[in-house]
């Protein structure tokens, strides 16, 4: 059975309202990054975890920790996940 109009129109805007958020996620880590805020990029991590596939989520959960203990070390590994997970959430 295929779903109706309504129910299309639906799972569209949610898939949107999706990819909106992890944008608006992406975002708000990336200025925390750019502002060298530990503890906003660890919450945004954190924020993320949920979000993203499995092999994502180790990535947020190292970023989230190593941000309160090596800043450094969050910033790099922050481009590297937030760089792997922006093109799924591309319009």
């Amino acid at each position: 059975m295929q779903p109706g109009p309504s129910a299309r129109r639906a799972l569209a805007i949610s898939s949107r309202s999706y990819r909106s958020r992890i944008r608006t996620l992406l975002d708000r880590g990336d200025r925390a990054y750019a502002h060298g805020e530990a503890e906003a990029l660890a919450g945004v991590a954190r924020e993320l975890i949920a979000e993203v596939p499995r092999a994502l989520q180790y990535d947020l959960v190292a970023v989230a920790e190593l941000a309160l203990l090596d800043l450094d070390a969050a910033l790099l590994r922050w481009v590297q996940v937030s760089g792997r997970i922006r093109p799924d959430v591309a319009d």
